[in-house]
């Protein structure tokens, strides 16, 4: 799911720090986001050149602290409640007091996650559908604490890669 997500921001021309738990899933995670663009390629939809500019828009990383200078964060790890927590834990240690913090999960309740932060106003869930770089719909998930500023944010994030973002509760 991450690989679609960051998809949807590169083809955008927005830079993304694409980070996993072990290296050969994070080249796994590379190797399966350029076998994307390359079919592009293959198909005549894509120019090579654009597809290798694409993946040079990625940062491939296992360090938290890569995310220092981001303004948004869209985790996708798998829907187990303590692994979000512990994500939200080290994002929020490793973060911009004003980054956004986001989850891509479409079960738990993410109030519970935003708890994790100091500050849970920065946090909201932004559910892609699967595939993410195919699927149009965004569900935008406000949270109990999110801010004006967040919602606002997340909702002007859809528009920009080309996302049909609707703003839903937290159910």
């Amino acid at each position: 799911m991450g690989g679609g997500i960051a998809i949807c921001f590169v083809q955008k021309g927005i830079a993304v720090v694409l980070k996993d738990a072990k290296q050969e899933w994070l080249d796994s995670g590379m190797k399966n986001i350029t076998a994307i663009w390359m079919g592009q390629v293959k198909r005549g939809r894509l120019a090579e050149e654009k597809a290798k500019g694409y993946v040079g828009l990625i940062k491939p990383t296992l360090n938290y602290d890569d995310f220092m200078d981001c303004d948004i964060i869209i985790e996708a790890v798998p829907e187990i409640m303590t692994l979000k927590k512990e994500v939200f834990q080290a994002l929020d240690k490793c973060t911009k007091p004003d980054t956004l913090i986001c989850t891509n999960t479409s079960g738990l309740n993410i109030d519970e996650i935003a708890a994790e932060l100091k500050d849970p106003s920065r946090c909201m869930g932004t559910h892609f559908f699967s595939p993410a770089n195919v699927m149009q719909l965004l569900e935008n998930v406000k949270t109990a604490k999110a801010s004006e500023k967040t919602i606002a944010t997340c909702m002007a994030m859809g528009k920009v890669i080309s996302k049909k973002a609707v703003l839903v509760g937290n159910c």
